[in-house]
């Protein structure tokens, strides 16, 4: 179908007849390998272009990342390293090409060229991870700082003598070079290694673009990863954004696509009218452009959507004795094609959009059009209801608001809004970094139809009569301010302390702070965390507590020391704690509260002082208590470590750590000597 059904759509000319675009960004299904097998051919076909088409293997892949990740946990070290390593590989494989053009001999530096690949020849059939890994591999034999790899491996290949030396032989036999990469999301986590790696292969190709050298990189970047990309690298805006096409697609475009597709299977390649094609595969309720329009709000707008969903109609169509597709069929396949929707953008944004999985179960059994003030105030509900006892659930704390859940869920289509002078429904299904956060609370949205079968939305005779309309603009008409994603977040939390006043005036907001951080760093270890939650008429008015699930070795350690079933988290507002708020937690410490508890301070510095040192001790040893005293540098320090995720619990590392301290340092007791032992003369 791709070669005798395949769309020249205008995104696909942007890429075959310029050079402007550098990165094809699109969701799952939207023909990202689609275009990348055809212009593969098309380019292969070119006498005057040199093509270097890849798709990473996901071995190859891990391959790479395994050996960035020892290197750094810093984006800005680990980028310049690929960069490099994807430059060498460009000018190798290039270089290899361009040796076999007849014209090459009469280049001025054919005989460096030639030496050089005597010296530096790729092995045949390496692909272009393979060749990367296997240069750092070398250069790390080294075992060189992370900041001198670049040079060394800048260095070991001659880049810049070796990049003159090829714009010159290219200048020479007139030919230029399409370097093109799909599939980059194999073995793809939105972590500081991956990122790091499409991030020195774009960096490339801004450097190609900018210097006007004669190589052409084409990158197909699915949007999750785009979106990962645009957080942790600095020159997005600048290098990147302004040469990024990204696949969009229309109901127009959609059915201009099923119709070429069913004029080869069907064998109508002699009927013209797209409708009357359309029309010898459904029938009934789905006949004509109306019936096509039903079917599209079954999908995401994307070709694949529509393929799966349509294949499978007529599957069910067949085995009733027709060869004609009605409503029903469609029914009958919707369900399970919604919830491979659904589980899509879950795994798309799980690790991208905080939370993502969590909002969207809230919508379960809901009805598809509410007012807007609704479905925030039900998404506020689900925060402020959740028991935190899932590790995933950590992702809430970093919205303030349910208006900010609405707009994260604006911002992947599954929800949109009702455009006020059209009427129709407005949904992003480019996974824009724009999106709503404060919209008005009467304005009408609604739950995407293709995921009303996944969550058993409940339908109504207006609901299931709407007209959705795509919305693929990078700047979305209706957003009020950007939406921060994880990483963002997650640096702002700890920025909001430096607005919270010092002192009573801050007390309340400091305490609500020190909630949210508990929920953030130990979602899962202790469950239920609340604010104050003791009666008001109650003796004793704990700041925060939550249950300790014994979950973690830290945590269970907790219980079985200490006997701690309900953990104490007090938030003191100012940098050096009193006696009174010593013996104020001692006194807290009983029954389930066990003999643990932890007072959250204030302050720039992250070690006690000699009053809370000495404190410690004597509630330690005369009340048999252990009050741990935290100063919020370390809390804030463990909230930026969750930007960059490790293979262990940063948290729960440095809250053991911590507790050791103050077990072997704090309360170890040093005796004095009775006498001294003579030296022998």
């Amino acid at each position: 179908m791709l070669k005798r059904a395949f769309i020249e759509t205008a995104d696909y000319q942007a890429l075959r007849f310029t050079s402007d675009f550098n990165y094809v960004v699109g969701r799952r299904g939207t023909g990202k390998s689609a275009i990348f097998g055809r212009l593969k051919e098309d380019f292969a076909s070119d006498s005057s272009a040199i093509l270097l088409a890849e798709q990473p293997q996901d071995y190859e892949m891990l391959e790479l990342q395994s050996l960035l990740e020892p290197l750094s946990t810093e984006y800005r070290k680990l980028r310049p390293t690929t960069r490099l390593l994807w430059t060498a590989h460009f000018l190798l494989e290039s270089t290899k090409a361009v040796t076999a053009h007849y014209k090459f001999s009469k280049s001025l530096q054919a005989t460096f060229l030639k030496e050089y690949l005597q010296r530096h020849g790729i092995t045949t059939g390496i692909s272009a991870t393979a060749h990367c890994a296997a240069s750092l591999r070398e250069i790390l034999r080294a075992d060189l700082p992370v900041e001198q790899i670049p040079g060394a491996i800048a260095g070991k290949y001659e880049i810049t003598k070796l990049t003159e030396a090829l714009k010159d032989a290219l200048e020479q036999t007139g030919q230029r070079v399409i370097a093109m990469y799909d599939r980059l999301d194999e073995s793809w986590a939105p972590e500081v290694g991956p990122v790091a790696i499409l991030g020195g292969l774009a960096k490339t190709a801004a450097d190609y673009r900018e210097r006007q050298f004669p190589i052409y990189p084409i990158i197909f970047v699915r949007d999750n990863m785009f979106r990962a990309l645009a957080q942790f690298d600095d020159d997005f805006t600048r290098h990147i954004e302004g040469h990024t096409l990204r696949l969009q697609w229309d109901e127009e475009a959609l059915f201009h696509f099923i119709a070429a597709r069913l004029r080869v299977a069907l064998k109508l390649e002699n009927v013209e009218s797209e409708v009357k094609v359309w029309n010898r595969f459904a029938h009934r309720e789905l006949h004509d452009r109306e019936g096509f329009a039903r079917c599209l709000k079954f999908t995401l707008y994307r070709p694949r959507d529509i393929l799966v969903l349509l294949n499978e109609a007529y599957v069910n169509a067949r085995r009733d004795g027709r060869d004609r597709i009605i409503a029903r069929d469609v029914e009958r396949t919707a369900t399970n094609i919604s919830q491979h929707r659904l589980e899509d953008l879950c795994k798309e944004y799980d690790r991208v959009l905080p939370g993502v999985r969590l909002f969207v179960s809230a919508f379960r059994g809901q009805a598809a059009m509410k007012p807007a003030s609704q479905v925030i105030d039900n998404l506020q509900t689900v925060a402020e209801t959740s028991d935190y006892s899932d590790s995933a659930s950590r992702d809430l704390v970093l919205f303030e608001n349910g208006g900010e859940m609405f707009s994260a869920l604006y911002s992947v289509g599954f929800v949109g809004v009702k455009d006020e002078t059209s009427g129709n429904f407005m949904f992003c299904h480019d996974g824009t970094m724009a999106a709503l956060v404060t919209l008005a609370g009467s304005r009408d949205t609604l739950v995407h139809p293709c995921y009303w079968k996944a969550l058993d939305i409940s339908i109504t005779d207006e609901s299931g009569d709407v007209v959705l309309q795509v919305n693929d603009e990078y700047e979305v008409p209706l957003a009020d301010e950007p939406v921060a994603l994880r990483i963002q977040r997650l640096g702002k939390l700890p920025e909001d302390l430096a607005a919270i006043p010092e002192g009573h005036p801050g007390s309340r907001e400091f305490e609500a702070w020190v909630l949210r951080a508990v929920r953030l760093l130990f979602s899962g270890s202790l469950a239920n965390a609340e604010l104050k939650p003791n009666p008001g008429n109650a003796l004793n008015q704990r700041d925060v507590v939550a249950t300790n699930a014994t979950t973690t070795p830290f945590w269970k350690r907790v219980y079985e020391d200490y006997g701690s079933r309900q953990v104490i988290f007090e938030s003191k507002n100012y940098n050096e704690l009193t006696p009174d708020d010593f013996r104020q937690v001692m006194d807290y410490l009983s029954g389930e509260y066990g003999r643990f508890g932890i007072v959250v301070r204030r302050g720039m510095s992250g070690t006690l002082t000699d009053s809370e040192k000495d404190r410690t001790k004597q509630i330690f040893f005369e009340h048999s208590r252990l009050v741990v005293v935290v100063p919020v540098p370390i809390l804030a320090l463990c909230i930026r470590k969750l930007r960059t995720p490790k293979k262990y619990d940063y948290a729960e590392f440095t809250m053991s750590k911590h507790v050791d301290y103050i077990v072997r340092s704090v309360l170890s007791l040093t005796h004095a000597p009775k006498y001294k032992l003579k030296r022998k003369k």
